[in-house]
């Protein structure tokens, strides 16, 4: 099963994106260039003088929590075929119940749906 998640995962990460402020569990990006993005841009609002509001939120047991329907949802608005959301699907139906560890990395294509639920909320909501 672990071979076929790859590839489900390499074929979901080739046709879709995944924004560009999302820094976790994306290859070729570090949650360090986040932090130095961060202390520039808070380094350039001291030079002018300017306030500089920041909320950060905290993800790390996020993906334990979404419903289901709402990342199948994400995925649909994100224009991944039906055969992929069905796949994906059937996939995580037989997962019913799992045990969990303190740092332990999760599966990519898990992380991948995490993301990408994520980016299409970040997405439409950021205009607050």
């Amino acid at each position: 099963m672990k071979l076929f998640e790859q590839i489900i995962n390499a074929c979901l990460r080739d046709i879709t994106e995944i924004a560009a402020n999302q820094f976790r569990f994306m290859p070729g990006r570090s949650t360090t260039d986040a932090i130095f993005a961060l202390r520039i841009l808070t380094e350039k609002f001291r030079e002018k003088k300017q306030q500089l509001h920041l909320a950060f939120l905290v993800m790390e047991k996020a993906y334990d929590r979404v419903p289901w329907k709402l990342i199948w949802w994400a995925l649909r608005k994100k224009n991944v075929p039906e055969a992929y959301v069905g796949i994906i699907h059937d996939m995580y139906a037989a997962a019913a119940t799992t045990v969990r560890k303190h740092h332990v990395d999760r599966q990519q294509l898990s992380q991948w749906l995490l993301g990408s639920t994520k980016d299409w909320h970040s997405a439409h909501y950021s205009s607050f």
